[in-house]
């Protein structure tokens, strides 16, 4: 999928449907649990290593907590959103102090800097695409903004 830019599907609740091996390699330790799907929003909040990958992760992660109060407020009750808050607001001190602060956010494309394990800090331009038959799924797709443009393979 998308090799060799990273890219991975997530569905409504940040859970991880499916990812390539460039995004396994980028976003390491985005596994998932015997009892549960890997989920991006608890890997940011909940796994160190993400403080490391993502270079600006205080501001990526009040984005990513503002664009998931978005999703839970027209999913009000959805046990699937429920129980992933509860599990950040366990586990973070900063979803503890920053969920009572009702920011919200949508995002479809911007730029992140990302610490590859090869390269270091890399810019990379991203962009999410609703996909049209299941609209609650993102295909999310990261490209290296600093390289030359490369070939992307199926």
């Amino acid at each position: 999928m998308l090799q060799p830019n990273p890219a991975y599907i997530i569905g409504g609740n940040y859970d991880v449907l499916s990812n390539n091996q460039a995004a396994h390699e980028l976003f390491p330790r985005l596994v998932t649990e015997a009892d549960r799907p890997a989920n991006f929003a608890r890997w940011v909040f909940l796994e160190p290593v993400a403080r490391d990958v993502l270079v600006d992760w205080e501001p990526e992660a009040r984005g990513l907590l503002g664009r998931l109060r978005t999703l839970a407020a027209r999913h009000s009750g959805d046990p699937r959103y429920t129980r992933l808050i509860e599990d950040l607001n366990e586990g973070s001190p900063q979803v503890r102090d920053w969920w009572p602060q009702y920011e919200v956010q949508a995002r479809h494309s911007g730029r992140k800097r990302l610490r590859h394990p090869q390269r270091g800090a890399t810019d990379y331009a991203y962009t999410a695409f609703h996909l049209a038959e299941q609209p609650e799924q993102t295909l999310v797709v990261y490209v290296d903004s600093s390289a030359p443009a490369a070939e992307a393979q199926p």
